[in-house]
């Protein structure tokens, strides 16, 4: 039951939110870019560390969907595995009804 309401809070955050990338977002996407479709670094102020990481959403974007889509999504999917990685590694240490 707790993890049929988990699911449906989730899918609920992810129909209703809007994604969109602001902020620095953009800039590290467009340097993530750069460095796949030219090989080359740009000289951005932020690390390359996250933008690595979304690096499969960027080839998702490529092949599957509108442009921008996926890595728009990024942060929800970070968060979903944030999610079921504590689930993961709590699991065998909290009680179930905790």
């Amino acid at each position: 039951m707790d993890g049929a309401l988990i699911v449906e809070g989730l899918l609920l955050l992810f129909l209703s939110e809007k994604h969109r990338i602001i902020g620095d977002g953009m800039t590290r996407y467009v340097s993530l870019r750069l460095m796949f479709e030219r090989g080359e670094l740009s000289e951005m102020p932020y690390s390359m560390v996250g933008p690595l990481f979304a690096s499969p959403l960027y080839w998702l974007d490529r092949f599957v969907g509108p442009p921008l889509w996926w890595p728009e999504r990024f942060n929800f999917f970070l968060f979903v595995f944030g999610l079921a990685l504590m689930h993961r590694l709590l699991r065998p240490h909290v009680e179930p009804a905790v």
